[in-house]
């Protein structure tokens, strides 16, 4: 049911294609709960805000844990093989994605504040720093990634080397446990900051795609697929009640049930689904999404709040158009954005810099054999 075929990577470039595949379905899902987002912290529509906030916070529920897992699980395949830690891969992981960070968020931000006096919104120093090393932005993604990196690599390396299986369910309670008591606390003085809450957030969810080889036993029964399948039925009437009825949420039972339970159990039903049914792991539109989402992911903030603004003007007055058209039309040019950049060099090492860093490596190495 959640075989990982692990002799399907000949080599260090060759990709799983149902992880590409869901990581594909998963960035639909991304632009489409920033759109949500956007028309919903807004209030666009005052009339749909109910429906708007229950579609948000289904999608929300799901669409990072699902990424997080799916790295978990390529972190494992890449930079744990043969129960050793590679800390070369992830030394060079880790600098790739830190220079894209440094790209995205630390340039930005830097000309904001050098900037910011011409446009009377000056910006003081300590903000400054927050806004570059804990950010509030869609960047936490990067930088709660690059912690995850080698936090789990050692805590694996460290804690689970000799696979105590005993130790797991301890593990994964604590874990569980940090993400839902940091899913109550998001509003507090010190988590509202998005890069702190969402780092203790979904350490569970990539802890689970890095041991998901020793769930494999308990994951092989449909019974999980089952429950899995209940739980989220019971979550869409919850949220139902919740948004459109109740118009008010428990916050322990969304922190558990939502935030936790449920998104682990859409995760158990993703995976299996996509794995198990090459019509659909195997879908090629899926497949390209998810080989550039990285992209996508960078791109897509822009035109989804451009896209945003544009139906506002138009005084767009369906919110079912307006959020389809805030997905589809950002999601089409930041594919076609995709496809471009591997034309333009210098462009594509914005995306992938250490590229430039292991061809400076190279020429330094050649010039010492050289010697």
């Amino acid at each position: 049911m959640f075989e990982i075929d692990i002799k399907s990577l000949q080599t260090d470039r060759q990709r799983i294609v149902w992880i590409d595949s869901l990581k594909g379905f998963a960035i639909i899902f991304v632009v489409l709960g920033h759109a949500l987002f956007d028309f919903a912290h807004n209030h666009t529509y005052p009339t749909s805000m109910d429906v708007l906030q229950l579609a948000r916070h289904w999608v929300y529920s799901w669409h990072m844990p699902i990424f997080f897992m799916l790295s978990g699980i390529t972190f494992r395949l890449s930079k744990l093989q043969s129960h050793r830690l590679s800390t070369r891969k992830i030394g060079h992981s880790t600098l790739n994605l830190l220079l894209i960070y440094l790209i995205f968020q630390v340039v930005p931000t830097l000309l904001k504040f050098i900037c910011s006096p011409f446009f009377n919104n000056t910006i003081k120093p300590s903000r400054l720093i927050k806004m570059i090393f804990l950010p509030s932005t869609f960047m936490w993604y990067l930088w709660v990634l690059i912690i995850y990196d080698w936090l789990f690599g050692w805590m694996y390396y460290i804690k689970f080397e000799n696979h105590d299986k005993r130790k797991m369910p301890l593990y994964f309670i604590t874990l569980m446990g940090i993400s839902c008591l940091a899913t109550f606390l998001s509003k507090s003085v010190f988590l509202h900051m998005l890069c702190l809450c969402n780092l203790l957030r979904y350490g569970v969810f990539f802890a689970a795609g890095v041991y998901c080889k020793e769930w494999k036993p308990i994951l092989r029964h449909k019974a999980v697929s089952i429950g899995a399948a209940v739980i989220v039925m019971l979550n869409t009437v919850y949220l139902t009640y919740a948004y459109l009825i109740a118009h008010s949420r428990n916050k322990w039972i969304y922190s558990f049930f939502t935030m936790a339970l449920n998104s682990i159990a859409v995760c158990v039903l993703l995976i299996t689904l996509f794995s198990r049914f090459p019509a659909i792991g195997e879908n090629k539109w899926l497949t390209w999404l998810g080989k550039h989402s990285l992209i996508i992911y960078l791109l897509h903030v822009y035109f989804v709040g451009a896209m945003h603004t544009v139906t506002v003007k138009l005084h767009v007055g369906n919110p079912v158009v307006a959020v389809t058209a805030a997905t589809l039309i950002p999601l089409a040019i930041c594919s076609v954005t995709a496809w471009i950049i591997p034309n333009i060099p210098i462009v594509r090492l914005l995306f992938h810099p250490i590229a430039a860093v292991d061809a400076i490596s190279d020429k330094i190495h050649q010039k010492k054999n050289i010697r």
